[in-house]
């Protein structure tokens, strides 16, 4: 789906509003047809001493999708049908990223931090 280019649009919009409203430092990123890969540093909440990617995440992937569906429904509403699942008996949802949470994880040191800048360049 962004392999689109009103899709990765729209994605990178969102990306850059949620990484500004989240205080998520963005140290590299790749847009890729079915996927995206990012790297960043999260704030730190002083209130709770804690860094929220999940917060940061949610609203990317919550935004990107209703914009999407708005989006998909206007322009090809066959699509956006196609894309609608069965998440419980009395309950369907447009779906736009793929089910689960991902894969992320910590980096701690330097080399692991650019090896994955340079992972993520070489997408």
């Amino acid at each position: 789906m962004l392999a689109d280019p009103a899709m990765a649009e729209l994605f990178l919009f969102t990306l850059g509003k949620a990484s500004e409203r989240h205080g998520f430092q963005l140290l590299a990123f790749v847009v890729m047809p079915d996927h995206v890969h990012l790297l960043g540093i999260p704030s730190v909440n002083p209130a709770s001493d804690v860094a929220s990617v999940s917060g940061f995440l949610s609203s990317l992937k919550r935004t990107v999708s209703y914009r999407a569906k708005a989006t998909l429904t206007l322009r090809d509403p066959s699509l956006a049908a196609s894309m609608m699942v069965q998440e419980r008996e009395s309950k369907r949802a447009f779906r736009f990223w793929q089910p689960g949470g991902g894969y992320d994880r910590n980096l701690v040191d330097e080399k692991a931090v650019s090896a994955s800048v340079e992972y993520i360049h070489a997408n």
